[in-house]
């Protein structure tokens, strides 16, 4: 399959749902919080709570909470055969998590946890993910997520004042560059 609209959203709602439904089964979050909450990981107070956008530094952020943002878009490149030739193209992007902690060593332990499951170390994960369709359900044929160059780093700056560590990584999309016929 081609070039799908919208297809840097599926890429970035894949990451998401990886990222998720990994939490979910490493214990540090809930589809739906149980009552009386079970033990987390590492004697942690709080189940970790993923969001799509970066909270503004002067408001207060929840424990325990992992913030996913996206940065640029590289321009497609094309892969093998050219693209006028049915070949592949790759577009890549830059996530970052921002992971809140409860503490410093809990915030620690969840980045390790998400660059486990980002590099394909944990049981069940890969780095290499197929594309979700989220509006007609299944996966995008031929396009194909590749994640690398992942790193957690602890930042210098002081603008959260909190436990906070943050992993980003590198996510290539590769696709079927299928397109009309040549002039």
């Amino acid at each position: 399959m081609a070039y799908v609209r919208g297809q840097a959203a599926y890429a970035e709602e894949t990451v998401r749902r990886v990222l998720h439904d990994q939490l979910v089964s490493l214990g540090w979050m809930f589809d739906v919080v149980p009552d009386p909450l079970p033990m987390l990981p590492y004697s942690a107070t709080t189940p970790v709570t993923l969001i799509d956008y970066l909270p503004a530094k002067e408001s207060a952020v929840a424990d325990n909470t992992v913030a996913m943002t996206s940065g640029d878009e590289d321009d497609d490149v094309d892969q093998e055969l050219g693209a006028a030739s049915g070949g592949l193209f790759q577009t890549t992007r830059v996530y970052f998590l921002d992971i809140f902690g409860e503490s410093q060593g809990i915030a620690l332990r969840i980045a390790d946890d998400i660059k486990a499951v980002l590099t394909g170390k944990l049981p069940g994960t890969n780095r290499y993910v197929p594309v979700v369709d989220p509006v007609n359900g299944g996966t995008l044929a031929g396009h194909l997520l590749e994640i690398t160059d992942v790193t957690r780093t602890k930042p210098q700056s002081t603008d959260y004042k909190r436990n906070w560590q943050v992993v980003k990584c590198t996510v290539g999309h590769t696709f079927s560059a299928v397109e009309g016929p040549l002039p």
